[in-house]
């Protein structure tokens, strides 16, 4: 098995690593979801950025910040914004830092 190329994709100031074969989807997915910000759109995002990535849950705080749940490669992993989509697409961005830096 040969390295992966990765290339970092920009969304909502987060950073999105992906592989670059996937690159050309992500990003259809991305202007999608800047077009109309909501979840459906961030969960396309999440989904063809970490295949396998499932939402598992969410809730709202008191004050307002989302906490969002999602399950990958057996792991729950949590996401923190302002609002659900923000908070799906930073539980991403987490595990594809994560990943990055852990395997490339």
């Amino acid at each position: 098995m040969g390295l992966r190329r990765l290339v970092a994709l920009w969304v909502q100031s987060k950073v999105l690593y992906v592989d670059q074969e996937t690159q050309g989807q992500v990003q259809e997915c991305i202007r999608t979801y800047l077009n109309n910000p909501n979840f459906e759109a961030a969960y396309r995002v999440c989904k063809a950025a970490l295949p396998g990535l499932e939402f598992y849950a969410s809730r709202r705080a008191p004050c307002g910040t989302w906490t969002v749940e999602v399950l990958y490669d057996n792991l729950v992993h949590e996401g923190h914004a302002e609002d659900e989509a923000s908070g799906l697409l930073d539980a991403a961005a987490q595990i594809s830092d994560l990943l990055q830096r852990t395997f490339w």
